[in-house]
C-alpha cells in the first residue's frame, strides 16, 4: 500500500535546527561513515544528515500536531541506531501501523530509494515515510508499506546498492 499525503508547511526553524544537528551528527559518526566503508557518503555527508534530520523533525511534528503518541530514535547519537526512526503508540481510538523509517528527499529527487543491505538485514519496519522537502518550508509525504519495497528494481548507486522506484511510477500507480 502506498499513501500520498498532501504538501504542507512545516516550521521554518526546523531548517536551522537540522543544519546545526547535522554538523554534530557528522562529527560524532565520522568513524562510521569514513572512506572505504559501506556507509561512506563522500562530500555529501553533511547534506544527507541534514536532510534526514529535517525529515525526522517534520515527521515528529506531524504526529505531535495530530496528538499521536510516539517514541523516536535520537536525532544525534554516538553512532547510528539500528532501530525505527519513529514508533507510534496505539491510542485506543485508531489502529496504527507503528514502525516507521523516515527518509528525507530533496525537492528535485525523481526516485525513492531504500538501501538494499539495510532493508534485507535490519530490524523490520512496517512503513517507509518519504518526506520530499521544498525550499519554501513545505513538504510532501509519501508512506510506503515495507512489503512494496521488495518489488522495486535494484540499482547500484554511487556508494551503495538500493531498491529504487521512480517517483513518476508512484504517482501514476494510484
Amino acid at each position: 500500500m502506498i499513501i500520498k499525503k498532501q504538501r504542507k508547511s512545516y516550521p521554518v526553524v526546523f531548517n536551522r535546527i537540522a543544519d546545526e544537528l547535522a554538523k554534530l551528527r557528522s562529527k560524532l559518526s565520522a568513524s562510521v561513515y569514513k572512506k572505504g566503508t559501506e556507509k561512506y557518503r563522500g562530500e555529501q555527508e553533511h547534506e544527507i544528515s541534514k536532510l534526514g534530520i529535517l525529515a525526522e523533525l517534520i515527521a515528529q511534528d506531524h504526529f505531535s500536531n495530530k496528538k499521536i503518541k510516539f517514541k523516536s530514535a535520537p536525532l544525534v547519537d554516538l553512532e547510528p541506531c539500528p532501530e525505527p526512526d519513529i514508533v507510534a503508540q496505539q491510542d485506543g481510538i485508531r489502529p496504527l501501523h507503528s514502525r516507521y523509517d523516515v527518509k528525507g528527499l530533496k525537492s528535485t529527487t525523481d526516485e525513492l530509494r531504500v538501501n538494499y543491505s539495510s532493508y534485507n538485514n535490519r530490524m523490520r519496519v512496517e512503513w517507509y515515510w518519504f518526506i520530499r522537502i521544498y525550499k519554501d518550508s513545505t513538504a510532501e509525504h509519501y508512506i510506503v508499506s515495507n512489503e512494496e519495497i521488495k518489488d522495486w528494481s535494484v540499482k547500484e548507486l554511487k556508494y551503495t546498492k538500493a531498491y529504487v522506484l521512480p517517483l513518476s511510477e508512484l504517482l501514476t500507480s494510484k
